[in-house]
Parts: C-alpha cells; sequence; structure tokens
C-alpha cells in the first residue's frame, strides 16, 4: 500500500507535504522508508528551509521550541545534494540555531542518526539555560 502510494504519486508526477500532529511524523516517515519516496515528499534540502520551517513551526504553534530536519536520506544525489547531507535548525526564545550534518549509511541508519542529533542539540541548548546560544 505504501509503496503503491509513493508509485502512484510518482507516475502522475505529483508532490505530496505533510504538516503531522496526532502521527507525530508517522505518515511521512511510513513513506520515507521507501526508496524514491524524496522525489515526491517535498523538503527542499537547504540550511535555508530548515531555518523558515523552525521558525514558522515556532510562531504558528505558539510553542517555546521548534526543530525542523531536512536532507537527503538517498538512495541517491538529490537537489544536487549528497546522500547523507542534513540540515537541522532550532528555534527556542527569539534564537535560531542551525547546524549542518554529513551522515553516512542507509536510509533508516541517516535518518535515526538525523533523530539523535536533533535530540543531542536540544539537549545542549537546555542545558546551557538558554543564555550562552551560539550560532554554529
Amino acid at each position: 500500500m505504501k509503496k503503491s502510494l509513493v508509485n502512484l504519486l510518482t507516475e502522475n508526477n505529483l508532490s505530496l507535504a505533510t504538516c503531522e500532529s496526532l502521527t507525530g511524523g508517522l505518515f511521512a516517515s511510513t513513506l520515507t522508508h521507501i526508496p524514491g519516496a524524496s522525489q515526491i515528499l517535498k523538503g527542499a534540502v537547504s540550511e535555508q528551509c530548515a531555518r523558515e520551517m523552525a521558525q514558522n513551526t515556532q510562531q504558528l504553534l505558539k510553542v517555546d521550541l521548534a526543530i525542523s530536519f531536512t536532507g537527503n536520506a538517498g538512495p541517491q544525489a538529490l537537489e544536487n545534494k549528497p546522500v547523507g547531507l542534513v540540515y537541522i535548525s532550532l528555534a527556542i526564545q527569539e534564537r535560531l540555531i542551525n547546524k549542518s550534518y554529513q551522515f553516512f549509511g542507509s536510509r533508516e541508519e541517516i535518518k535515526e542518526q538525523t533523530v539523535e542529533a536533533g535530540i543531542e542539540l536540544i539537549e545542549k541548548v537546555l542545558n546551557e539555560k538558554y543564555e550562552k546560544f551560539t550560532i554554529w
């Protein structure tokens, strides 16, 4: 079923975006297990995209922190970006922290490394008690 949806969208040259609350990203995550899903799930691979995602989410949902992830988990280069290139942005209070990473491994390993890096970034910032923000 998942693969057929990706194939249907690809064959018809259609793109898809998700905005999830109830499912906590499960819908998009389910689709990204399928190689080629990056062709239909839109999310530009750039630092600017990650920044805007985090800032807009923070403002729209009125939350203290918003984190965004964009990148290329493979299997091939996308938007002229290598497999494993990931951008993470964290909006917290009036600050915005941006980081880029180059991860290696399978699609699942790259996604797992991305989630772990996001958790570490939030923990680091919170442990610094907000006062010592630096933009990396």
